[in-house]
């Protein structure tokens, strides 16, 4: 049996262990976004839930309530559906901010990546 001693060029172990990092990145940075993209989620189906749940007591006070109670819980069921969709307007503004940073981070990768590839060719090309 033959024994192949392995040698380690310097300028690939060094362009390994910098790929290793590259490659340790993006899952956090996906946890990250990951983690505000699932909390924007969840406050704009909050505001959802006002709204459905405005319309609901709107229907409970129409079976309860003589008609000027009607008009008021009407006006009140208004006035939280108005703000619950104030809150949804909101959230779907920062859902898009943060679309918009991930799209932008994702570019800036692709332009690291590309380095890296191109002087990893430079280095194999020098060899």
């Amino acid at each position: 049996m033959t024994v192949v001693a392995a040698t380690m060029n310097p300028a690939t172990e060094t362009s390994s262990r910098a790929q290793e990092a590259l490659d340790l990145r993006p899952p956090m940075e996906k946890y990250e976004k990951t983690l505000e993209l699932n909390k924007t989620k969840s406050t704009i189906d909050s505001a959802s839930d006002s709204c459905n749940l405005a319309a609901s007591d709107l229907v409970t006070a129409m079976g309860q309530y003589r008609h000027a109670n009607l008009v008021a819980a009407s006006e009140e069921a208004l006035l939280q559906g108005e703000e619950a969709m104030k809150v949804f307007k909101n959230e779907a503004m920062k859902a898009s901010e943060v679309a918009t940073k991930a799209t932008s981070k994702i570019e800036e990768l692709k332009v690291a990546n590309k380095l890296l590839v191109d002087e990893n060719a430079r280095l194999q090309a020098a060899e």
